[in-house]
Parts: structure tokens; C-alpha cells; sequence
């Protein structure tokens, strides 16, 4: 898909139009691969079946700050988007970038693509094209990830299979909080670092998976409801950054898989992974503390319309 040069084009005497823009910071972030034949600069992408696209929205004040480094922004959207893919147990191999911005410069488009690039260069994606208008700051970003031969869904959690997660909770929260204080490459939130590297002994273990975006308990309430099953799950200070707050507050971007493989053999294969519970047949999700009294919650993570 082309950048769209409509926008920005009305006023011809201004040299800083749409197109400026895409030419100068958006076109030199794109490159050809065998998996997307069309480069960046056609009507379409061309992309091969047996794949996998998600997409997401990321809109001023409601999942960034307002005051947020133009940098940050562009790296931040394309990690959670991303996200989704290794979630089905894929690989993310190529995105499209909508921006809607209401006051363009060289200033924030600079800060912008090099944060975007930073993340395709790392995962080695592809920025295959988008488009770009004017209005109040939103980027829309949807990302296509190539199926392998098991494909990872919710519904195939399964009772007495363990639960794990790839990795600690509540550092996305304590980034989200801290954000001016700790606005480096270390802050989780600003640039979510995602289990890439181990999405393929992930997908060989796991009978089903969810990246935790809004909330653990929120998210493993989705593969439960799918499976049919409950759970209960240990709260433990060894996968947690904060306490049992971690359990709700999201911005993770680590992975919750099931499996029926126990707790000391899985860490051999990810030793960052984490056991956080069981699978059961009773369809209710439990929670207890280290000391096994029952801990209740008032919601079970985040919803942008609450």
C-alpha cells in the first residue's frame, strides 16, 4: 500500500507537504524481501499466503502520553503490534504504518522514524507502506506474520497443564509510571522488549498462548473462556516487579502460555519463563497469595472504554 498523499497537498506552495514527509523519513525505512515482493510505492503490498495480520491502534493520551518523545512512540507501536503475531506462535516479517498527525515537523518525524527503525532493524521486519493524514495524533499499525506448521490459539488450554509466562511482570507498569524519570532504552514500557527469541521452543511446548497486553489476569481469562477450563493461579514475588498490582496493570508484552511440560524442564528450554499456575477443570479463575489466602480484584486489568 502507498503512502496516501492527499492530507498534506492542499496548500502547493508549502514545501513541507505529505509527500515531503514520506519521501524524506517514511520511504527510506522500507525495504524488498522474498516475502513481500512489491516494495513500498505501489497502490499494494504483495504478500505471500499462509499468514498471519493483526492490527493496532495507538491514540494520543489514551496509550501514550501527550509529552512523549517522538522516538518512543514510534518504537513503542510497532513492539505492541508485534506482539499479536508472536502470540500465535509467528514470527512478525513485514507491518503497514497509518499516522494521523495534526502539526507535522522534521522535528517529530525524525524522532519518529528513527524509533521506528530501531525496532525493524532489531526484529528484522519490513515497513511495506501506509498512509498519512492530518488530524489528531493516532498511528495505526498492523503487522503480518508468516504461519508455521502450529499455529498457537486460546482454546487449547487443557486441565492439569501448567501456566507459564516468558518473562517478568510489572516492569511496563513501573515504566509507564516512571516514564520521565526513566525515559531510556531501559524503561520497558517506552520499548516493550518482546520474546522474539524464544517464540519457537514456545510454540513447540505451548498448547495455547496470549500476549499479556491489558492485564495477566485479564488476558488468561481470554484462554480460559476459550478452553472451556479455569485456573489457579500462585502469586509469586520471583515473576512479579511491584506485587500483586502486576497481576492487573498490563504493558507486559511477555507471553502466557500453557503447557504440559513441568516447571524444572521448561526452564531449561526459557529461562526466563515463570510458573504462575494450573489449569483446571472448574471454570473459575482463583488467585492466592504466598501464604494461599484467596486475593480478590476489583477489575482484572485495562479497557479503554472503562
Amino acid at each position: 500500500m502507498e503512502w496516501e498523499q492527499q492530507a498534506f497537498l492542499k496548500d502547493t506552495h508549502h514545501k513541507k507537504n505529505e509527500e515531503y514527509f514520506i519521501e524524506k523519513y517514511l520511504k527510506p525505512l522500507s525495504k524488498k524481501n522474498k516475502s513481500f515482493p512489491i516494495s513500498n510505492g505501489d497502490d499494494c503490498s504483495m504478500i505471500n499466503f499462509n499468514s498471519l495480520i493483526s492490527v493496532d491502534s495507538f491514540v494520543e493520551g489514551q496509550h501514550f502520553p501527550k509529552d512523549l518523545d517522538p522516538f518512543f512512540i514510534g518504537y513503542r507501536s510497532i513492539a505492541v503490534a508485534a506482539s499479536d503475531i508472536l502470540a500465535m506462535g509467528a514470527k512478525p516479517e513485514g507491518c503497514l504504518l497509518s499516522i494521523t498527525i495534526n502539526k507535522p515537523s522534521d522535528k517529530w518525524f525524525k524522532g519518529f522514524s528513527i524509533g521506528v527503525s530501531e525496532f525493524l532493524s532489531r526484529y528484522q521486519i519490513s515497513l511495506l507502506g501506509g498512509d498519512l493524514t492530518k488530524g489528531n495524533l493516532n498511528i495505526g499499525v498492523t503487522v503480518i506474520g508468516k504461519a508455521n506448521n502450529k499455529i498457537l490459539e486460546r482454546n487449547g488450554a487443557k486441565v492439569n497443564e501448567n501456566i507459564f509466562i516468558s518473562g517478568t511482570l510489572g516492569r511496563g507498569y513501573l515504566g509507564r509510571l516512571k516514564y520521565r524519570e526513566i525515559e531510556t532504552k531501559l524503561n520497558h514500557f517506552l520499548m516493550p522488549n518482546i520474546p522474539l527469541h524464544d517464540i519457537d521452543i514456545i510454540r513447540e511446548v505451548a498448547s495455547s498462548c496470549i500476549d499479556v497486553s491489558d492485564g495477566f489476569l485479564i488476558d488468561l481469562k481470554r484462554i480460559l473462556i476459550s478452553s472451556k477450563v479455569g485456573a489457579d493461579i500462585y502469586l509469586n514475588e520471583n515473576f512479579c516487579t511491584n506485587g500483586k498490582e502486576d497481576l492487573i496493570c498490563g504493558d507486559d508484552y511477555v507471553l502466557c502460555f500453557t503447557s504440559n511440560h513441568d516447571e524444572k524442564d521448561l526452564s531449561k528450554m526459557l529461562p526466563d519463563a515463570h510458573f504462575v499456575g494450573k489449569i483446571k477443570k472448574e471454570q473459575k479463575l482463583n488467585v492466592y497469595d504466598q501464604n494461599k489466602n484467596k486475593l480478590n480484584f476489583k477489575k482484572l486489568g485495562w479497557d479503554s472504554f472503562i
